[in-house]
């Protein structure tokens, strides 16, 4: 679950900026992806997921999102959700018409 204040900074994030610098390896689409409990990078669910959006639209650009994928999960899911509200606040600021695709498994899909 995304919480209200991750919601909110991205919406706030395309607002602030009335005159942005566009960097040029900005792609229109961007998958962000949080893997599950003791994968690494996209992991199980991700890797494919990632190469099945980017073969439907080409120039799809993937960021494997770094959180804690232990089991313990109150305090690292909050540290996950911080991290990825940063991300996607400074993302936003670089690319501003990029569109978002926010993806998890398992773990990385329990950020509130």
């Amino acid at each position: 679950m995304v919480s209200w204040s991750l919601l909110t900074t991205l919406a706030l994030a395309g607002l602030s900026n009335a005159n942005p610098t566009r960097r040029a390896d900005c792609s229109a689409l961007h998958l962000v992806f949080a893997a599950g409990t003791g994968e690494e990078g996209l992991g199980l669910v991700g890797a494919p997921f990632s190469e099945a959006l980017a073969a439907a639209i080409p120039g799809t650009t993937t960021y494997a999102l770094p959180h804690n994928t232990s089991v313990e999960y109150d305090a690292t899911l909050f540290a996950a959700a911080n991290s990825a509200q940063q991300y996607f606040a400074d993302q936003v600021a670089a690319c501003p018409d990029q569109k978002f695709v926010f993806g998890g498994y398992s773990k990385g899909a329990c950020f509130r």
